[in-house]
């Protein structure tokens, strides 16, 4: 995962170029470099390369990248407190972190 900021330095730290930066609809950002390849950094974490040289950009990008592990696990469940209890329990001694939402019938 990478956002806007990283991967602009991150590019700049691999002396390729970059042209321009602008917001790309209303899921990220769109990084024009000045080999004519495009780079999409979406708000979600993820990138897109298209254009010229796009296979040599995005593997120096993914060979810096360094992906977090995501620990969150979504539960949904019905009115039994103490059954949701014991389960937050359970899952943080994992050391995952439950985003719980109920069910309602």
């Amino acid at each position: 995962m990478i956002d806007k900021d990283k991967l602009i330095s991150l590019l700049i730290s691999k002396e390729i170029p970059v042209k321009t930066t602008r917001r790309y609809k209303t899921i990220g950002y769109r990084i024009k470099l000045e080999s004519g390849t495009a780079v999409y950094v979406y708000d979600s974490g993820g990138f897109f390369c298209q254009g010229n040289n796009a296979d040599q950009v995005r593997k120096a990008i993914e060979d810096e990248i360094i992906d977090e592990p995501n620990n969150k696990v979504f539960v949904v469940y019905g009115h039994d407190k103490t059954a949701r209890n014991q389960l937050q329990r359970l899952l943080e001694e994992l050391n995952l972190e439950p985003i719980f939402s109920i069910i309602s019938l």
